[in-house]
């Protein structure tokens, strides 16, 4: 005897079931699962060090750091949109926000240090970073 293959979503206040029989029920473990493992994929960190553009504002005795600009392997690490900040100083608050990355990063290289007008309250470094092991 053959089964039907099909699936079947079910809407309820308090959510959606969904139920599969036969093929159908394999191909969407299949599809669950590649989303799973390419969402992970994603966030792997890079094998080498990772440029990354940073920006501190010191303002009375508190420095922020965040990314100047995002770039793709940025995003990947979990820096996207992330801040940190620090009273001990502007590279403590860098060391910080690498601290928030997924996995955690470590600081490996100062490449370079932009120091804007004083007016503007602002340093932007060119840092190399890894992940800890």
């Amino acid at each position: 005897m053959t089964t039907s293959s099909r699936i079947t979503l079910r809407h309820t206040p308090r959510g959606v079931t969904i139920r599969a029989t036969g093929a159908a029920a394999q191909a969407l473990a299949d599809a669950i699962t590649h989303g799973a493992e390419s969402a992970q994929a994603a966030t792997q960190p890079a094998p080498g060090p990772i440029a990354l553009d940073v920006v501190v504002d010191g303002r009375n005795n508190t420095y922020a750091a965040r990314l100047y600009t995002l770039d793709p392997t940025a995003v990947a690490a979990g820096l996207g949109g992330k801040r940190a900040t620090c009273t001990a100083g502007e590279k403590q608050a860098i060391h910080a926000l690498l601290a928030k990355a997924e996995p955690p990063l470590r600081l490996v290289r100062w490449v370079s240090i932009h120091i804007n007008a004083p007016a503007k309250g602002y340093t932007r470094y060119t840092i190399e970073a890894e992940a800890q092991s």
